[in-house]
């Protein structure tokens, strides 16, 4: 009788031991196709270069629907002070300036609004109803005005293109210094003059053919300090 359930006993183990063994080899397969699936995303991934739907067409309507945005705020939100759109500018205004990130679909796109410190002091004041020569608020309050403004300009942009292009928005941030793109990016810019105000508005966007550095925004650079801070929209 001892004999018997000691050979069963070594049956089991070594059923156990073969079962044991399986499940080790399945495992190791599994890792290793996940392996050769995660080397074939990646590879897919560094041989497709972007090809967004940015089209020149679509660009200048973006651009347009940015101007008119900036005009409807000004007749409205910023009193009705007078507003004029410029001959096209070369490049953008070194200053003070907020920028908001936007995604259509798979393109990545940012706009912003740029002028020079009074500018900013004056927009701010006017978008809370003070006079030029009202006391000049802190930089917080500027930074928060300057958000607002590029936020509702932003949008508007999206309710101008909604029937062309799907937008959802991100989070403005106030920045300072000069613009620079990456080399992944294009700036196309609108100038305005806003009451005293000379203005800057910029489409970023990413360049045809290229690989982005993300699909979820655009990456900024500028030549000055840091982010001042950034705001919810």
């Amino acid at each position: 009788m001892l004999g018997i359930l000691k050979a069963e006993f070594l049956s089991l183990r070594a059923f156990l031991a073969e079962m044991k063994a399986q499940a080790t080899n399945a495992s190791a397969n599994c890792r290793r196709k996940l392996r050769r699936l995660a080397r074939k995303t990646l590879t897919r991934g560094r041989e497709l270069p972007f090809s967004g739907d940015m089209t020149p067409d679509l660009k200048s309507s973006c651009l347009d629907a940015l101007t008119e945005s900036a005009s409807e705020l000004t007749a409205t939100v910023l009193g009705g002070v007078p507003f004029a759109a410029l001959p096209e500018g070369v490049e953008p205004l070194a200053g003070h300036g907020a920028y908001l990130g936007l995604v259509a679909a798979d393109e990545p796109i940012q706009v912003g609004i740029l002028v020079d410190t009074g500018g900013c002091q004056h927009l701010a004041k006017l978008l809370l109803g003070m006079a030029p020569t009202d006391e000049d608020l802190a930089q917080s309050d500027v930074s928060d005005a300057m958000c607002e403004i590029i936020n509702i300009i932003a949008g508007g942009l999206k309710r101008r293109v909604s029937e062309r292009m799907k937008v959802t928005m991100g989070l403005p941030i106030f920045v300072a210094g000069h613009p620079l793109p990456n080399q992944q990016q294009e700036v196309d810019l609108r100038t305005l003059q806003i009451a005293t105000a000379s203005v800057n508005l910029l489409l970023l966007t990413q360049k045809q053919q290229t690989m982005p550095i993300s699909r979820s925004g655009v990456t900024l650079q500028t030549a000055g300090r840091a982010p001042a801070k950034e705001n919810s929209a």
